[in-house]
């Protein structure tokens, strides 16, 4: 009996622990592709941000770099966030897999526990 209670727990570990890696894995999943999102709408920023200044840069020099000047400190303003952004949701993630972590450390000595409490009654 305790041998196929014990052979339960282990298959419901395994089940939930499975489930908890599946879980860190989308989460990693979906901040890959926010940053790939974030990387590429910045590509497009950058192009259309270009292409804007060699239009101004063919009507009148001087506008031009002023213009420049702007958008190069909107877009490090724009890229410091984003960056920030991630930084966050990096630091988010972290603290899910930590607590993930701890949850099944706690849970796995609350079962070693209770094996224990079991064999101990069963002698």
């Amino acid at each position: 009996l305790l041998s196929a209670r014990r052979a339960c727990l282990e298959a419901e570990t395994q089940e939930w622990l499975r489930r908890e890696a599946a879980e860190d894995e989308n989460a990693r999943r979906e901040l890959e592709e926010i940053a790939s999102a974030n990387r590429a709408r910045r590509e497009a920023e950058k192009s259309a941000t270009m292409r804007m200044e060699e239009d101004e840069v063919a009507r009148a020099e001087e506008l031009a770099s002023a213009r420049r000047a702007c958008l190069e400190a909107d877009t490090q303003e724009y890229l410091n966030r984003e960056a920030a952004e991630e930084e966050r949701a990096r630091y988010e993630l972290e603290e899910i897999a930590s607590a993930n972590r701890a949850r099944r450390e706690a849970e796995k000595l609350v079962r070693m526990r209770m094996e224990a409490e079991e064999e101990e009654k069963a002698r």
